[in-house]
């Protein structure tokens, strides 16, 4: 073997090795192939051929999408970040990511078929301890280009309804015609106890404040009510005493 020919098997090697460590050596990677243009220049090598050969250029082009995960008040406000997930859906085929600190969900091997022209792929948001967060556009499909930065925006849903019983605090038997309350929005409990709130979209939010008065018992409060769980809300009103 010449040396022309080692020399070249050994440039091809280090190409090959830059291409496998992808985009986080591109910085290593201007340095070297300057270097390695002086000596392919003596050796009578044309470096870009060379580098065509190892298909490092086509190194950027790998089938990545990263999706940017935020609420509905802007780029900045990050949700859930490091906690949530990002689900890419296509069929019967799904790719999932958890997002970083920044609130980026960063896909590397997304397979072909979510890159086609005819391709409409979905794109989830979920919480692994269970928040109802979901994408604003629930119902939107996305066509996916090879490196596109993509912005998701979420909201929680489950915001709009508190319901619950009210019971005697000392019985605990159900209370009627109890004046329930959030926000100025109020219902009323019924000969069960029963009660919903319908709260309008321009009071939602995660947390609520939540009033019951009825005469004859104790003013009820009860602060930073996790209005998103959905669950049941219990109140016992306590009678006044003389």
């Amino acid at each position: 073997m010449s040396k022309r020919t080692a020399s070249v098997l050994m440039l091809s090697a280090i190409l090959a090795q830059l291409k496998s460590k992808g985009a986080k050596v591109v910085a290593p990677l201007v340095v070297i192939i300057g270097l390695l243009s002086g000596l392919t220049g003596i050796l009578g090598i044309n470096l870009m051929d060379l580098i065509k050969s190892t298909g490092i250029l086509g190194a950027g082009q790998s089938n990545t999408v990263t999706v940017l995960v935020h609420g509905v008040g802007g780029k900045d406000q990050l949700v859930l970040p490091s906690r949530g997930f990002v689900k890419l859906i296509y069929g019967d085929a799904i790719v999932s990511e958890q997002i970083n600190n920044e609130g980026e969900a960063t896909f590397k091997q997304i397979p072909d078929d979510f890159f086609q022209a005819h391709s409409n792929v979905e794109i989830i948001f979920e919480d692994p301890e269970g928040e109802p967060y979901r994408a604003v556009h629930i119902d939107s499909t996305y066509k996916l280009n090879k490196g596109e930065y993509l912005s998701l925006p979420v909201k929680l849903h489950g915001l709009d309804r508190i319901y619950g019983v009210i019971r005697d605090f000392e019985t605990s038997d159900p209370i009627d015609s109890v004046r329930v309350s959030v926000q100025g929005t109020a219902s009323y409990s019924n000969q069960f106890g029963e009660f919903e709130l319908i709260i309008p979209p321009d009071k939602q939010q995660q947390f609520q404040t939540i009033h019951a008065l009825k005469e004859g018992y104790e003013t009820y409060q009860y602060s930073n009510l996790p209005v998103q769980t959905g669950r049941e809300t219990p109140i016992l009103l306590k009678p006044k005493t003389n």
